[in-house]
């Protein structure tokens, strides 16, 4: 009887175990599903705080051609600088933050959309002269 009684014992641990480790597989599984989903929902709304800024860096180049918020920067495209040394003209935003930069003497506007984490859009926009004749952008 003992022997019976030992057996159903291991056999209940086992058991737990299983159920145990199917939930930790679940858990990990929802966890992720979910950090995956923030993370496509911040890079979203960086996408767009940064394409609101180039809107409004266009609009304002438009109406003043002479304007511009940082000096001239070497070399281009300079993500690290974009990120984090350039002044910029901050852009109020609901929820997200935007940076514009304009370099003096440039056609180029890039627009720095943040949101979250360090989850940072940036979009570059290259004109021929206001009032914006060929506009071109990328996502760098």
């Amino acid at each position: 009887m003992t022997t019976k009684r030992g057996f159903v014992l291991a056999a209940a641990v086992a058991v737990i175990a299983l159920v145990l480790l199917i939930a930790g597989f679940i858990a990990n599984l929802v966890l992720t599903d979910l950090r995956v989903s923030l993370d496509e929902r911040e890079r979203t709304a960086a996408f767009w705080a940064a394409e609101a800024g180039a809107e409004w860096a266009k609009a304002r180049t438009a109406a003043e051609p002479d304007w511009f918020s940082d000096l001239p920067h070497s070399p281009a495209d300079d993500i690290e600088w974009l990120k984090d040394g350039a002044i910029g003209q901050l852009v109020a935003l609901d929820g997200s933050r935007c940076k514009v930069i304009r370099e003096d003497g440039k056609n180029t506007i890039y627009s720095v959309g943040s949101c979250g984490r360090d989850v940072v859009s940036i979009i570059k926009v290259q004109f021929t002269g206001p009032p914006f004749k060929a506009v071109r952008w990328k996502e760098l």
